[in-house]
């Protein structure tokens, strides 16, 4: 019964803790820091958290930021065990509306375990015999223990298979001024256009602004209101400061220069 708990105990080990929420303690906060509920930007309810198992975790954040979703956190890391009930007791812990699962064979190994073996016998020994003095004789009986321990070794094989565990966070985002993401130029996009100033659109969100104007993502916005942009920063500031207005977005798409009148929420 010893050996056996030995065991176990020893397997809790190997499989990074029985009860420990890893995703909790890799978590990566994307937000700074702050309470979600407090954000103005988003919609956050009290319903219970969707949990979904992804397939590719590019694609599927690509897809959810297309969907109007915003990124509050992500986790990451090697282990023997992970489950979907960690991922919503973290979600609901982050006040997350949806989370996105992802497990990945890294390896599987076997080792072999040496575990001490410890066998003790008992015997006993009964005694007899007369005893002889000057009264006369009597008989004795009696009871003789002997103990002993022996010492050995069992080897256990145990195989063990690691995964990459992963999982992202999400909160749905109110109405974005413009619907886009947007990344700086590359070295590539700046030698292609002749300039280095301007920002690339990465990302158009469904059913926005961006997207009823046909805004495509890859097109590099030039200016807007006449106003030549410089990185994304100055994108963000712009459209900031418009909110709620009509401006022209001047956009390099190819070999051409579109302009586009945009409606911004």
């Amino acid at each position: 019964m010893i050996r056996k708990q030995v065991i176990i105990s020893l397997l809790c080990l190997s499989m990074s803790g029985c009860a420990a929420n890893y995703f909790r303690v890799f978590y990566t906060d994307e937000i700074g820091g702050a309470d979600v509920r407090t954000l103005d930007n988003v919609i956050v309810t009290d319903s219970e958290p969707n949990i979904y198992v992804g397939k590719n975790l590019g694609e599927e954040t690509l897809l959810m930021k297309q969907r109007g979703y915003l990124l509050i956190g992500h986790s990451s890391y090697k282990a023997t065990s992970g489950s979907l009930n960690q991922v919503r007791d973290l979600a609901k812990e982050v006040h997350a509306d949806t989370a996105i699962f992802y497990a990945k064979r890294f390896r599987t190994q076997t080792d072999v375990w040496a575990i001490p073996k410890f066998d003790t016998q008992t015997s006993t020994t009964n005694v007899y015999g007369t005893v002889y003095g000057s009264g006369g004789s009597a008989t004795v009986i009696g009871t003789g223990t002997t103990t002993t321990t022996s010492t050995g070794t069992d080897y256990i094989p145990i195989t063990t298979t690691t995964f990459d565990f992963a999982a992202t966070f999400w909160v749905k985002s109110k109405p974005m001024a413009l619907g886009a993401y947007f990344q700086d130029l590359s070295q590539e996009q700046r030698k292609r256009i002749g300039s280095n100033k301007g920002a690339v659109i990465s990302i158009i969100v469904d059913k926005s602004p961006a997207f009823y104007a046909d805004v495509l993502s890859g097109d590099i916005i030039k200016s807007i209101n006449g106003i030549e942009i410089i990185d994304a920063n100055s994108v963000l500031d712009i459209i900031g400061r418009n909110a709620g207005q009509t401006v022209s977005i001047e956009i390099v798409r190819g070999d051409e220069r579109l302009n586009k009148v945009v409606d911004l929420n």
